[in-house]
Parts: C-alpha cells; sequence; structure tokens
C-alpha cells in the first residue's frame, strides 16, 4: 500500500480504511477489521481509525464505511 502526498496523517478517510480492508471476509468483527488491516500494511492511523468505529460487528464493507461517517458524524 502507499501513502499519498499531502495526506492528513492524523485523520483517515473511508476511502483509505476500506485500502488496507481489500479482501476481507464478511461478516466481521472489530477486531477481525484490525487483524486484517495490520496484516495489510496498515500504519496506526489507520488501525485506531478502525478501533474507533462505533460499531463492533459488521456485516458488508459497506457497513464499515457507514459506520465511520456515523464516528465523524459525532465529533
Amino acid at each position: 500500500m502507499y501513502e499519498k502526498m499531502g495526506e492528513n496523517m492524523d485523520k483517515a478517510s473511508s476511502a483509505q480504511v476500506q485500502e488496507y480492508l481489500g479482501g476481507m471476509d464478511y461478516p466481521a468483527t472489530k477486531e477481525d477489521l484490525v487483524s486484517h488491516a495490520r496484516s495489510q500494511g496498515a500504519p496506526q492511523h489507520i488501525v485506531d481509525a478502525i478501533e474507533k468505529l462505533p460499531r463492533e460487528s459488521f456485516d458488508t464493507a459497506r457497513d464499515v464505511s457507514q459506520a465511520f461517517g456515523e464516528m465523524h458524524e459525532m465529533e
């Protein structure tokens, strides 16, 4: 995976998170997502973003994106 120039390293976008979740088998728990992202070489800010998701389980990649959006709405 690669890091884009100028990308804010403190906050992960939903698209950046999904980059490291490619090939993930669903349904999955938050713990499963973290493990998969780490195995794909995700930087710590991506892992942190997954760990902060407001749900514990996900049926699809779309569920992850929706939870990510909900998290940002709460900020």
